[in-house]
């Protein structure tokens, strides 16, 4: 028995395939096999494999023992049947992705050369587009080559199938029909690309011109527009002036795309890129302006809170009008000295000068004929209530105010005064009716 035992592991091998399952065959060749030699390597060990198994005797004497092989034979000879489907397969199905991989390439190349460069634009495009296929023809004629070495070892090894003998034999075909084909495309796209490169190099002069043009008008239109005056500083004013950098801007980015492109031309064309250094001047002016007038933007924004506090109830905590003025010093200092920056710390001081005289129209003493002084005085509207008086009120006229300081000083005092007397009337008359 231990001569039998040795005859069996001796014969072992011969049907390690029958250890996997079909499926499980064919995923672990697809796992493991990348390269033609692979699939060639597997297909000499199966032949390898058959030779052995003719030399298998149909009968082999064990002492006493006659033991036959011819199920083992058929058994092992179909699982090198499978194998040998399994691995003309997965070789099918490797070589149908790569195929696939560089049909695709061939498509989408043949499509991009199939477009006539009639512009500037398209020629760069154009010029892209050679440019990437040089870059990726190699690559792609390596695959190929690995298409075609799988498409022979399956001729080789497929057996008389001649449905894929016709399978293999049309998709060569095709395949080097369009190979081909896009090597003839591609010799005669670059014929064509030189017979109008003389053609499209005057037309990016023609457009340097123009676009140097249009900067030169556009710093002409930009010079008028940009805000320079005092009255630019008014509230509608303001608004108007922000609003023009806004569409300036816009329209300078439209140039500026412009340029890119005329400057990405002229490397497609290797001709020197134009400067434009009007267009780096008017981005910077722009630039400053548009940060600028932020800036005063961001002012006018926090002013507008404060001037929509109800006045009666804002003039007990002036305080913190006091912080406003000291938080939009502080920025100021912290920017630096431009146009707007002068200006709004002009409007600081002014506001600062119009605080210390705004106690004197707190009009916690008033009466209503105070309060009518105080409308005339300032040139507010008699019919003003005084209830709903709004700090910006007072800011509307807050040169009035400076200019009114002697008057409203002597308001307050005498709306003080007439407190105090009307305070002492009312001693009095108590104390007289206490004596009677």
């Amino acid at each position: 028995f231990q001569k039998l035992e040795r005859l069996r592991n001796e014969n072992q091998e011969l049907c390690c395939l029958g250890w996997v399952s079909p499926d499980e065959l064919d995923q672990m060749l697809q796992d493991s096999l990348v390269e033609v030699g692979d699939w060639k390597l597997n297909f000499d060990w199966k032949k390898k494999k058959e030779r052995e198994l003719d030399k298998l005797p149909h009968t082999i004497k064990v002492d006493c023992f006659a033991v036959s092989t011819l199920q083992l034979k058929d058994t092992v000879e179909s699982q090198l049947q499978n194998l040998s489907e399994s691995l003309i397969r997965t070789l099918r199905n490797k070589m149908l992705d790569e195929k696939k991989e560089v049909d695709g390439w061939v498509d989408d190349t043949t499509a991009r050369l199939g477009v006539k460069p009639s512009s500037v634009d398209e020629l760069s495009q154009a010029q892209r587009a050679v440019k990437d296929v040089d870059d990726s023809k190699v690559e792609m004629e390596q695959r190929r080559n690995r298409v075609t070495e799988k498409v022979k070892l399956l001729k080789q090894f497929g057996g008389n199938n001649r449905l894929l003998e016709e399978e293999l034999a049309a998709m060569e075909s095709q395949s080097n029909q369009k190979w081909s084909g896009l090597t003839n495309l591609l010799g005669s796209f670059n014929q064509e690309l030189e017979a109008q490169r003389d053609t499209l190099r005057n037309q990016i002069g023609i457009r340097v011109e123009e676009c140097t043009s249009n900067l030169s008008d556009f710093g002409q239109r930009w010079s008028v527009a940009k805000p320079r005056s005092e009255s630019s500083f008014s509230s509608g004013q303001a608004e108007s002036v922000v609003a023009k950098i806004a569409e300036c801007k816009t329209e300078l980015d439209r140039l500026a795309d412009q340029v890119s492109k005329l400057q990405l031309d002229c490397e497609a064309f290797e001709l020197e890129k134009p400067p434009f250094q009007q267009l780096e001047d008017l981005s910077q002016e722009i630039e400053q302006s548009e940060a600028m007038w932020a800036f005063y933007t961001q002012f006018s924004s926090a002013l507008d809170q404060v001037r929509a506090q109800v006045w009666i109830t804002y003039r007990v905590k002036i305080f913190d009008f006091e912080d406003f003025l000291n938080d939009w010093a502080e920025k100021i200092r912290d920017r630096g000295a431009d146009t707007v920056s002068l200006h709004v710390q002009q409007q600081v001081d002014t506001m600062r000068r119009v605080k210390d005289l705004l106690r004197f129209c707190s009009g916690e003493s008033f009466e209503r004929e105070h309060w009518a002084t105080l409308y005339s005085k300032l040139g507010l509207p008699s019919s003003s209530k005084f209830d709903e008086l709004t700090v910006g009120d007072f800011l509307d006229v807050q040169d009035t105010i400076i200019n009114s300081e002697p008057a409203l000083k002597e308001l307050h005092a005498r709306a003080q005064g007439e407190v105090v007397l009307r305070e002492a009337i009312q001693e009095l008359r108590v104390w007289a009716q206490e004596t009677e």
